[in-house]
């Protein structure tokens, strides 16, 4: 028997409004690889973030930080800055993420297929 259960993301940490906590508002949703056929979905789940600028460290995780669906993405090395266009390799219970970017509208993609990064574009 097999069972298929969502399994919500959320960008969490001082990027969001939410902070830390796992809150609808900083959930991640799928990209669609086709937009003309909804039911198709990528591997990337993406949130787009009204950011307030400014030095800030986020991760990926699920509500139970990786103990309910074993999501808790994060940089290799602590103190690694995520660069703009540029997907930067995550690891499963990896060290916070940091940016310094300026006040905008930015996209936050995690893809979770084979790859498991981050890339951030501004909007």
């Amino acid at each position: 028997v097999v069972t298929v259960s969502e399994a919500p993301l959320y960008l969490r940490g001082g990027v969001t409004g939410a902070g830390w906590n796992a809150e609808e508002s900083n959930q991640l949703g799928f990209m669609a690889m086709d937009d003309a056929n909804l039911a198709e979905a990528s591997h990337t789940y993406s949130l787009e973030v009204d950011y307030a600028g400014g030095l800030q460290k986020f991760k990926v995780a699920d509500e139970g930080w990786g103990g309910t669906y074993g999501y808790n993405y994060g940089a290799e090395l602590a103190d690694t800055k995520v660069e703009l266009g540029v997907a930067l390799p995550l690891t499963n219970g990896g060290q916070d993420i940091t940016i310094d970017v300026p006040a905008g509208t930015y996209v936050f993609a995690f893809e979770d297929g084979v790859t498991k990064t981050m890339t951030v574009t501004a909007k």
